[in-house]
């Protein structure tokens, strides 16, 4: 199961337990069809949120 598989599960499950989430900020690498998935089958907004082009490897950004 991949990052993506897993993250609909978890999406699915938010949704259901928590209908007052509308916006979920995720990793850049969660862009794509998983943001179409989330507002077609469960109408949450995911953002993918990146990081800054001239840093290397891991950076905490806010709200993510």
């Amino acid at each position: 199961m991949t990052d993506r598989d897993a993250a609909r599960e978890a999406l699915f499950r938010v949704g259901l337990m928590h209908p007052e989430i509308t916006i979920v900020r995720a990793d850049s690498g969660y862009a794509g069809q998983l943001v179409n998935w989330a507002k077609t089958h469960l109408d949450l907004a995911l953002e993918a949120v990146s990081r800054p082009k001239i840093t290397r490897g891991f950076v905490i950004r806010p709200r993510r």
